[in-house]
Parts: C-alpha cells; sequence; structure tokens
C-alpha cells in the first residue's frame, strides 16, 4: 500500500497580519498544472486553467494563473478566518494578458473580491504588468468569509489571462 501524500502546510508569510493562507503562492514543491495549495479552482463553464505558474511573479517565485479562452467566471477561492464587526482591506497584485469582457453586462475583468458577493477590485482588462489592487470591507456578523481572485465575476464573464500574487487580507 502506497502512502498517501503529507498534506503542504500553508503559511501566511508577508505582511504581519495577513489572513490568507499561501498568499504568494509558494507553499509546497512546485507541480506544473497544478492548483496552488490552500487554494480551491472554480468556474462558471469548463474549460478554463487555475494553476500555480513559476514563469511569472510579482515577488518569489510563483504566481496564480487563469486562463479562459472561453468566455467565463473562472476563480482560485480560500475560506478564511475573520473577527466580526471588522474592517478589512483585501490586496494583492495581478498581471493580465489579452483579458477581455464577454457580451454580459457587468465588467469585471480580472479582479480580487469576495466570493459569493458583488463586491470586487475594480477589473483590469487587456494588458498590463503587475497592478496593485484593493478594497476594504467589513467583515459584519461573519466569522468566516470566502475571498477569490477571479477572471470574470457573476453577470460578467471574460476570457484572457491573468496572474495573482501577494494576497492580503488585514485589519485596517
Amino acid at each position: 500500500m502506497t502512502p498517501s501524500p503529507s498534506p503542504v502546510l500553508c503559511t501566511t508569510g508577508g505582511i504581519e497580519g495577513n489572513r490568507v493562507l499561501n498568499p504568494g503562492f509558494e507553499d509546497g514543491p512546485f507541480t506544473p498544472y497544478q492548483t496552488p495549495p490552500c487554494w480551491l479552482s472554480d468556474a462558471y463553464v469548463p474549460g478554463a486553467t487555475l494553476v500555480r505558474d513559476n514563469a511569472a511573479a510579482h515577488s518569489g517565485s510563483n504566481s496564480a494563473r487563469i486562463d479562459s479562452p472561453e468566455p467565463n467566471d473562472a476563480r482560485l477561492i480560500q475560506d478564511v478566518l475573520v473577527d466580526p464587526h471588522t474592517d478589512y482591506v483585501l490586496s494583492g497584485w495581478i498581471k493580465t494578458e489579452n483579458v477581455q469582457q464577454s457580451e454580459d453586462p457587468g465588467y469585471a475583468g480580472a479582479n480580487i473580491g469576495l466570493f459569493n458577493t458583488w463586491e470586487h477590485t475594480p477589473g483590469l482588462f487587456g494588458s498590463n504588468d503587475w497592478t496593485f489592487v484593493s478594497m476594504e470591507f467589513n467583515s459584519g456578523d461573519y466569522v468566516q468569509i470566502t475571498i477569490a481572485c477571479r477572471l470574470g465575476h457573476w453577470g460578467g464573464t471574460a476570457t484572457g489571462t491573468a496572474w495573482f500574487d501577494d494576497i492580503t487580507l488585514v485589519p485596517k
């Protein structure tokens, strides 16, 4: 019987107080075409690629990459513990290549936000070098939220490639 692999211990690293695990997509051994440890991949329609990439990084050696040749809302998500009724800043770096909005009415492009809400950073379109994005929110009654690195969003699908790196969630 072959033993199962040891789970990857994800760290927060980087900014003090960061609630995001594996925020720079550096944890665990690099395996091509694998979802980054401590993140889950999800998409509105099949066909998107959501992987850790060692060819582009804002810092360190890796980033997360989402490729979608067809209009999609593709995302890497992570559940994060928060304190209730606390103001937070969610931020990170995004790089894009040929990101185009579909004919849907929303205009999300590549963004970082709160999953299952309408809240997200302004979308990036076209081709951009590493760009810092951020948003503020209050956790309300929640003790856990889900953050998402996305190409597209509810009501606004997109195509192209987006890289994400150095994702942070810290109290304001």
